[in-house]
């Protein structure tokens, strides 16, 4: 292990120090990202004592993600992306500070459901920016190095930001809490204030109406079909990632009859299962052309999920969620590497900010489906059409995952 991050993740940061800038600016931000989903709800019922209020902030974030996913992406075009990073950040800090301020003096639940709104935008579109950051900062070489760090990040936030959020309810206020988000922001918005990027000029920066762009961005995903096979595949892959998400609670405690805590380390161990996995994707990508690994990775994680429902083994389901989270992550870096080298460098906000809203719009109602089935079948049979869907990932990835430009040919069996 220590040859692997030595050997890449270590030298890009030490090579690269614009990259290091903002892959420690991540890390900062997402922590903060994370804490803020977490005591969000909490925060809202504390206010409100009403469940309606709480499902609101839930709706105010997916409208804010909706929303602005493709227009932040053109806006991140047109703009200077250091100006942009500066920006959002501060901007992100500046609110939570001012929803604090108003919610002491109005005590009003709408003020803070109008600012979650607000903090999410800000949050969606320091998202996309950074992730166009990263792609103008490395080389295409460094693509897969570079994500798999980001990645990470990702995973470390899920399991340290549930830490942090679940000690600082009980050790301090909100207020503390907020601060803290506040002030991480604030300090990834000075970081970018040193940080040089270099601005290209494009044509395709001249300003047109949102529609155009649109059709346009649509226009060049359709042509290629490594990145339409590519956001096809994040459809399902999220998708089923969503509805078990969702419902693997409801199967343990009512199929395996298994507490809370047992849930509370079937996500641990998928966590923990995460970050190893984006420290393994460089030595993955050694051995496995991309869409060799797409498919044998997708084939497992169907077969490891519908093994335990078909068994409803709880320890054959621990087990399996940290071999689970290992390969999802190698997965997933390696669907992200293999995108951005395929879109056009003058429209990567724009396709980026487009693929998001896309996939949102397929997981929320991916959510809703689940949630909808469950009044006429049980839980274990959604899970078992959720399991289908990281097999059509599977064949997704096996075909349209591919670092070539010309289509996959190699077999399953070849390394």
């Amino acid at each position: 292990m220590k040859w692997i991050i030595h050997n890449s993740q270590y030298l890009l940061l030490k090579k690269n120090k614009k990259f290091l800038t903002v892959w420690l600016g991540t890390l900062f931000t997402t922590l903060a990202d994370r804490v803020f989903l977490i005591i969000l709800p909490i925060w809202l019922y504390e206010i409100s004592k009403s469940g309606k209020v709480v499902a609101l902030g839930t709706t105010a974030e997916t409208v804010a993600t909706l929303s602005f996913g493709f227009l932040g992406g053109v806006l991140i075009d047109r703009s200077k992306k250091k100006n942009m990073l500066v920006l959002f950040n501060f901007l992100a800090s500046f609110l939570l500070i001012v929803l604090l301020i108003a919610e002491k003096i109005t005590h009003s639940w709408l003020v803070i459901l109008i600012g979650v709104f607000l903090v999410t935008a800000f949050n969606k579109l320091s998202a996309i920016l950074r992730e166009v950051v990263i792609i103008s900062l490395v080389d295409k070489e460094d693509f897969i190095v570079a994500n798999s760090m980001v990645g990470f990040i990702l995973s470390t936030s899920l399991v340290l930001g549930s830490l942090i959020a679940g000690i600082s309810m009980v050790l301090f206020s909100y207020n503390v809490i907020l601060i803290y988000c506040a002030s991480s922001y604030f300090i990834y918005g000075c970081f970018s204030i040193f940080l040089r990027i270099e601005e290209v000029k494009m044509e395709s920066h001249i300003k047109r109406s949102f529609g155009i762009e649109m059709i346009e961005s649509l226009q060049i995903v359709k042509k290629n079909r490594y990145l339409w096979g590519n956001l096809a595949f994040m459809i399902f892959h999220l998708m089923g990632i969503v509805m078990f998400s969702s419902l693997t609670y409801l199967f343990i405690k009512t199929i395996l009859g298994k507490p809370v805590e047992f849930y509370t380390w079937y996500i641990s161990l998928q966590g923990i299962g995460s970050i190893f996995g984006s420290m393994l994707v460089s030595v993955v990508r050694k051995y496995f052309q991309a869409n060799v690994a797409m498919g044998w990775i997708f084939l497992l994680i169907f077969s490891l999920h519908l093994t335990y429902l078909l068994v409803e083994s709880p320890m054959l389901m621990l087990l399996s969620s940290l071999i689970v989270g290992i390969l999802q992550q190698i997965g997933i870096v390696t669907a992200n590497t293999v995108f951005q080298k395929h879109c056009p460098k003058d429209y990567l906000g724009r396709i980026i900010g487009l693929r998001q809203t896309i996939i949102s719009i397929f997981t929320t109602s991916a959510t809703g489906v689940g949630a909808f089935f469950l009044d006429y079948v049980t839980v274990d049979k959604i899970l078992y059409c959720a399991c289908g869907l990281f097999l059509v990932c599977g064949i997704c990835g096996y075909f349209f995952i591919s670092d070539s430009d010309s289509s996959p040919k190699r077999g399953l069996l070849k390394l």
